[in-house]
């Protein structure tokens, strides 16, 4: 599993897929899918140790319980990666 949690947000995705009508049209290889069930990703994440900067993005603390970003918590939603040379900075979604 990836050390970085946005990195380990996607592999639990999948790669997007244009609609069979644009399968023609060259797909970014920073788009995904988002988790089908975004309480695997919140139990992944949350058993790991991650920086608080880039964790804070995806995992939130309600009530003395964390949760998934509510902007992360829809199931396959539709992502951009977004990396500088070295690392995976940010999700972009729809």
């Amino acid at each position: 599993m990836p050390s970085n949690p946005l990195a380990t947000y996607l592999s639990l995705g999948t790669p997007y897929q244009p609609p069979e009508d644009w399968r023609r049209v060259p797909v970014d290889t920073a788009a995904y899918y988002g988790p089908a069930v975004p309480q695997a990703a919140l139990n992944q994440l949350s058993g790991r140790t991650h920086s608080a900067r880039t964790a804070g993005r995806l995992v939130v603390k309600v009530e003395d319980t964390l949760r998934l970003n509510p902007a992360l918590d829809i199931p396959q939603l539709s992502l951009i990666a977004l990396r500088n040379q070295e690392e995976l900075l940010t999700l972009v979604s729809n």
